[in-house]
């Protein structure tokens, strides 16, 4: 058959444990054809049930867990925010406030420091908030 041995090291147990081989001494021979189908049915049964389920993530702070668990309707299924959301906690949280650092930002909006830094960064490029001397403020409230 031209197959290396340290090849069949590696299927031949699979095999045995599937049915489909026995082991005898030192040699391996097909099973038989209806012990095989019996076999390889009852190891994919018992396969199935030592399979523990997937865990379930720990409960997170996040926004989007916050929000799943007060009852309001989650954000879409890809696990994202909304167009635009971002954008909107951001500049809310700096009307009628001065000049409000990343964090402080991030604090207020319930998002992630990163996110905001991100957000404050663009925003600051379009002209929508000005870069004060501590932080960012609504480039109206000059």
């Amino acid at each position: 058959m031209k197959i290396e041995p340290n090849y069949l090291y590696r299927v031949l147990p699979r095999l045995a444990s599937d049915g489909q081989v026995n082991r005898d001494g030192q040699g391996w021979h097909p099973a038989s054809a209806t012990s095989t189908r019996a076999k390889s049915v009852r190891n994919v049964i018992a396969r199935g049930r030592t399979r523990a389920a997937k865990p379930e993530p720990a409960a997170s702070s996040t926004r989007a867990a916050r929000t799943r668990r007060s009852g309001e309707s989650a954000p879409a299924t890809n696990g994202r925010t909304a167009p635009g959301a971002t954008k909107a906690s951001v500049l809310a949280a700096l009307v009628g406030r001065e000049a409000m650092t990343a964090g402080q930002v991030a604090t207020k909006a319930g998002l992630a420091r990163p996110t905001v830094s991100t957000t404050l960064s663009k925003l600051a490029k379009t002209g929508e908030v000005e870069k004060a001397e501590r932080g960012y403020r609504l480039a109206s409230a000059r």
